[in-house]
């Protein structure tokens, strides 16, 4: 799993013949992230699954723990005065955080590691 902060960070849907495409999962996912000037900071270890039905799996996995996450990661919420203004997770395999742009300067480490902390799975 892995926390990825984010500052404006879009994801790109891919698609293939009407059908949702989800690529391998495996660390080159977050290497690419590296390069990614939007990620501020990447967590955890992504586990490698190529065969689709897993990934599906995997996907409802973190979905579970974002659920689960909701209520601790509510008060960070801009709407709740915190720098984030949204979380998930992407089909890449992983669960995202995003923080408001105007807030990059306020994140820090200890942020980050409660945001880690509530959602890990």
């Amino acid at each position: 799993m892995a926390l990825i902060p984010a500052v404006g960070a879009q994801q790109e849907d891919n698609f293939s013949e009407d059908e949702y495409y989800l690529p391998d999962y495996g660390p080159s996912i977050f290497a690419d992230l590296e390069d990614d000037s939007d990620v501020i900071d990447i967590r955890g270890t992504m586990p490698e699954i190529k065969v689709d039905e897993e990934q599906w799996e995997w996907l409802q996995v973190i979905n579970t723990s974002i659920l689960r996450s909701e209520k601790e990661i509510s008060p960070y919420m801009r709407a709740n005065g915190g720098p984030l203004i949204g979380f998930g997770y992407s089909v890449n395999g992983y669960i995202f955080v995003e923080f408001d742009e105007k807030l990059r300067d306020s994140i820090d480490i200890s942020t980050i590691d409660k945001l880690y902390s509530i959602t890990q799975i």
